[in-house]
């Protein structure tokens, strides 16, 4: 049998070559730094992420309690059960308030109207807690500064500017005079 040839795209290994071990270990020590320094700048992010998840975490969510008084979100529920305006951008973010019938666990049971056609429990993140508008009751409006017959005298000063003539050719008639006309 003869000796195999190798196909013909394929370039034959060249032999190898004396290196230099100086230049391999500097090159390898570079990388083992660069490497180290990835790992850290890594291992930084994750401690970030690790503390702002806690901060907003879980662990974090407001407690309700049966019978207070909430308002839900909107987002995740079709804009027709939220608003009759058409546009989801007009429907308001929070609707309510509704009263809490039951906790069970991280979820709360809502005395929800049967119109809006939703399952009535819902996750701790997708409600907030109501605060009453406070007005009050009784609003006086202040007295007026003057009575009906204590008006003050108000003069009208009317500048009469006609196209033609200059600025300082420009008129003020007396308000009681009614005849006004171009100038000729």
């Amino acid at each position: 049998m003869s000796s195999v040839s190798p196909p013909a795209n394929y370039a034959p290994r060249q032999a190898a070559r004396p290196s230099d071990s100086a230049m391999i270990s500097d090159f390898v020590l570079q990388r083992q730094a660069v490497t180290r320094y990835v790992r850290d700048a890594l291992q930084s992010a994750v401690d970030k992420q690790k503390e702002n998840a806690d901060k907003r975490g879980r662990k974090h969510m407001v407690s309700f309690t049966t019978g207070e008084r909430v308002l839900l979100s909107t987002t995740g529920i079709r804009d027709s059960v939220v608003t009759n305006l058409g546009a989801s951008k007009l429907a308001p973010r929070f609707i309510g308030p509704f009263t809490v019938l039951k906790v069970i666990g991280n979820a709360y049971t809502l005395d929800i109207p049967t119109s809006l056609c939703l399952h009535p429990t819902f996750y701790v993140g997708r409600l907030k807690r109501y605060h009453p508008a406070t007005i009050p009751e009784s609003v006086q409006s202040p007295e007026p500064e003057h009575a009906s017959g204590d008006l003050p005298d108000v003069h009208v000063v009317l500048l009469i500017h006609w196209y033609p003539v200059p600025v300082h050719g420009a008129a003020y008639p007396s308000a009681v005079d009614h005849g006004l006309s171009a100038p000729t």
